[in-house]
């Protein structure tokens, strides 16, 4: 349950071109980003979210935080707080640096810093180090072509597309694991509305497909095929040209759990 809240920011990297096709576009305009989610379960708030982004003069910069609320609170207290930043290459965005800080199980905090190096390869720092025997370390052949989170969720969510929603695939990497995520077209559906705004009401179902490839213990990647995929209903936003999902549902083996959007600033 502590990774829920992540898994519903990743999702929001709904419907881009891949990451491989991104770049070559239309640059950028400069903008700031403000979104929070609100996740439940059973009705019960369990999570509450926050991700900003700010592109200026080709560069970018974005930070993730989540919370828990209620019982997970009390079952196990969880805050995450990671943050980006690189530079804009036309319409795509390439990270240099993402730093990761997380509440252990047993109390404390533990950084996980990166950095992508020109040549492609991406150094890490883990402070405490993890047990070796914990997870087998992520070899560095299959680092290569991957991005952060963060990074992931900008490039479906700020960058401007004309094209259909449910297209994105990309590999991800944040300093422990590796997954890869792609998008599927699931069906239309109508959106929630979000008080303040006035948001399209015409939805486009999306299901984000996630494998564990790397960096898990074995008992985890045995999991693999009982992952269900994560539910998105995506809107389009036609004057800031993005797509943003409003709403997120994820079957676990305790039920379902829900990400509603709440609040959304955009300048």
């Amino acid at each position: 349950m502590a990774g829920l809240c992540l898994l519903a920011a990743i999702a929001a990297v709904a419907p881009a071109a891949s990451a491989a096709g991104a770049a070559g576009g239309a640059t950028l305009p400069d903008r700031r980003i403000a979104v929070k989610w609100t996740i439940t379960w059973g009705g019960l708030p369990i999570y509450k979210a926050r991700l900003t982004t700010e592109i200026a003069d080709g560069r970018y910069t974005a930070e993730f935080s989540a919370k828990s609320l209620g019982v997970v609170e009390v079952a196990a207290k969880n805050r995450t707080y990671w943050s980006t930043a690189g530079r804009v290459n036309g319409s795509a965005m390439v990270p240099e640096r993402m730093r990761q800080r997380y509440l252990m199980k047993r109390g404390g905090y533990r950084t996980v810093s990166m950095a992508w190096a020109p040549s492609g390869d991406i150094s890490t720092r883990i402070d405490p180090p993890e047990n070796k025997g914990k997870r087998k370390t992520v070899p560095q052949e299959m680092q290569r072509g991957a991005i952060d989170p963060l990074t992931a969720i900008l490039n479906g969510l700020v960058a401007p597309r004309s094209g259909p929603p449910c297209k994105y695939e990309a590999r991800l990497f944040e300093g422990r694991r590796r997954i890869d995520i792609h998008l599927t077209f699931h069906r239309y559906g109508k959106a929630l509305r979000l008080k303040g705004h006035k948001l399209p009401r015409k939805a486009t179902v999306c299901l984000l497909h996630a494998k564990r490839v790397a960096g898990f213990r074995a008992r985890h990647l045995k999991d693999v095929p009982k992952l269900h995929p994560l539910k998105m209903w995506v809107v389009r936003l036609k004057k800031p040209g993005i797509w943003l999902p409003v709403e997120m549902a994820l079957k676990t083996r305790y039920g379902i759990a829900r990400a509603r959007l709440s609040s959304l600033k955009i300048r």
